[in-house]
């Protein structure tokens, strides 16, 4: 007995050496030990590759990225030309202000044009002859170019000047008749408020122009003002 299990063992010593590949199945039969190279496949052996999902993340991203960008262009696409309305509007909007400012001051420097050249006459020969025939002179320069703030800005001050000295010494040391003089006194004193309502309408005028000119230096309103050829307002210095 100790002989025939000696010899099965060291049969099955001599299998397991052969070489046969890990997974064949051995058989011991009449006719000896036989070994099958079929590998016995288990489901525990299959390993499944696992699914990748990086394709499937990056056609989500490239699927955004796509939504983004006509997202972007729809809403570029409405408010560009909002923007341009809306910036025009308000450019047109300032202007007419800055126009309608300029008609109040235009309108008071007319009246003092008129008062200017009443004063003339009501003085006639009782004034400095040099004096009245200067004032005429800024005069007529004033009325024959005024209606743009340019022409008032150069006009006017020589005129205002010209006033100014002829009261400061062309009036004050002739006599006149009490009729004469009192006339004389009530155009000064008109003059010295249509002086005061200018003023004051050029200041109007000027706080509408640097409304202008800061909404003119805005990127969008600049760029439509640029497009529109729309030219910066005149300050008024008078």
């Amino acid at each position: 007995v100790d002989l025939l299990l000696g010899t099965a063992r060291h049969g099955a010593d001599s299998t397991s050496g052969t070489g046969a590949p890990p997974g064949a199945t051995t058989t011991t039969g009449a006719t000896g030990t036989v070994t099958s190279c079929r590998r016995s496949i288990e489901p525990a052996h299959i390993a499944r590759a696992p699914r990748s999902t990086s394709c499937h993340v990056a056609i989500a991203a490239a699927d955004a990225d796509v939504q983004n960008a006509i997202a972007v262009a729809v809403v570029l696409t409405a408010l560009i030309p909002g923007l341009w309305w809306v910036s025009s509007t308000r450019l047109v909007a300032a202007r007419a202000d800055v126009r309608t400012c300029w008609a109040d001051v235009d309108a008071e420097l007319r009246e003092r044009h008129r008062l200017v050249a009443e004063l003339i006459r009501s003085v006639g020969v009782d004034a400095d002859p040099r004096l009245l025939a200067g004032l005429a002179g800024r005069l007529d320069d004033a009325v024959g170019a005024h209606g743009t703030p340019e022409a008032a800005n150069e006009f006017e001050p020589p005129l205002v000047g010209a006033l100014d000295e002829l009261f400061a010494r062309g009036l004050t040391p002739i006599p006149r008749s009490g009729e004469q003089s009192g006339r004389v006194d009530e155009l000064d004193e008109r003059l010295a408020a249509t002086d005061h309502r200018v003023a004051t309408a050029a200041s109007f005028y000027n706080t509408r122009v640097e409304q202008l000119d800061r909404r003119q230096d805005a990127f969008v309103s600049g760029f439509v003002a640029r497009r529109r050829g729309l030219e910066r307002a005149v300050r008024l210095d008078i």
